[in-house]
C-alpha cells in the first residue's frame, strides 16, 4: 500500500506579548513548533547506604529540580509582520529592545487545558535561500516557570 498524503497533525497557535497578563498577538507564518516543559533532574543517590538496608536501591535516584521549557519554531520570515514577528525581531541582537524578554503562549488547536505560557529571550536564524522564500528559526530561551494555559 502506498501512502501519498501526510497524516494530518494538530496545529498550534504561537503568540506573544510584552507583559504577563497582557494582550497576546498570534505570530504569523508559523509552520512548525516544538515545545517541551521539563524538570532539571537532580541526582539524590545516597552512596552512604549499603546493600541490605531499606534505602539501598542499587540505582541512581533523582528528584525534580528547577523547571524549564525547550521551545523552538519555524516560520516564514516576515519582518514587517505586525502580528508578532516585529515584537520578536526588536528583541533579537541588534534590535531596538535587544536582550529583553517577551511572554509567549503555545496552545495546540482544539485541545483544552493543553498549552503553556512562559517568559523568554529570543534567538533567531534566518535562511534566505529556502525554495525561494525566507524562513526563520526562532529559539526561545525560557526565563520563567512554565505555566499551563488553555486560553487562546
Amino acid at each position: 500500500m502506498t501512502t501519498t498524503t501526510a497524516i494530518a497533525a494538530k496545529s498550534a497557535t504561537v503568540s506573544c506579548c510584552t507583559t504577563e497578563g497582557g494582550t497576546y498577538t498570534a505570530i504569523a507564518g508559523v509552520n512548525s513548533c516544538k515545545v517541551g516543559p521539563k524538570f532539571e533532574w537532580l541526582d539524590s543517590t545516597n552512596f552512604a547506604t549499603t546493600a541490605g538496608t531499606s534505602d539501598y536501591t542499587g540505582a541512581v535516584q533523582r528528584i525534580p529540580g528547577l523547571t524549564d521549557v525547550d521551545c523552538s519554531f519555524e516560520a516564514d520570515y516576515i519582518p514587517g509582520d505586525t502580528n508578532g514577528q516585529t515584537l520578536m525581531l526588536a528583541r533579537c541582537p541588534g534590535g531596538a529592545s535587544q536582550g529583553t524578554t517577551l511572554w509567549f503562549k503555545v496552545i495546540p488547536t482544539g485541545v483544552a487545558g493543553e498549552g503553556w505560557r512562559f517568559e523568554a529571550y529570543i534567538d533567531i536564524d534566518v535562511n534566505l535561500s529556502v525554495k525561494g522564500k525566507a524562513e526563520a528559526s526562532y529559539k526561545l530561551v525560557c526565563n520563567s516557570k512554565p505555566q499551563l494555559d488553555n486560553a487562546a
